[in-house]
């Protein structure tokens, strides 16, 4: 219900998307020599253009706990309780059970 208001859709779907081809060869170049896997999605929102490298691939959320962990380092960091050049440490002291990727982290 909520999409349907905010796209304007009685069916709650997007419009239909075309792909921004020129986008697509522009990021595809700047990932071709990256070592991993990378999965891209980009929606202009005004044109409906999009672009889709490897959208539906499913990918560990390793790489999402770093988001919050950045947003407190540079929340440290502005209110002068860290340098930004500090050498962090991870302990496994601060180690949670679990089968998680961060479960996985060494000491050091």
């Amino acid at each position: 219900m909520i999409s349907s208001l905010l796209f304007g859709q009685s069916n709650g779907t997007f419009p239909k998307s075309k792909t921004d081809k020129a986008l697509t060869k522009k990021l595809l170049e700047l990932v071709k020599d990256f070592k991993g896997d990378v999965g891209i999605y980009v929606r202009h929102l005004k044109s409906g253009k999009t672009v889709e490298i490897n959208a539906d691939t499913l990918f560990p959320t390793a790489s999402m706990v770093k988001v919050p962990i950045m947003i407190g380092i540079f929340d440290k960091v502005e209110k002068g309780e860290l340098k930004y050049d500090s050498l962090l440490m991870y302990r496994d002291s601060l180690l949670y059970p679990g089968e998680d990727i961060v479960g996985t982290l060494k000491d050091s």
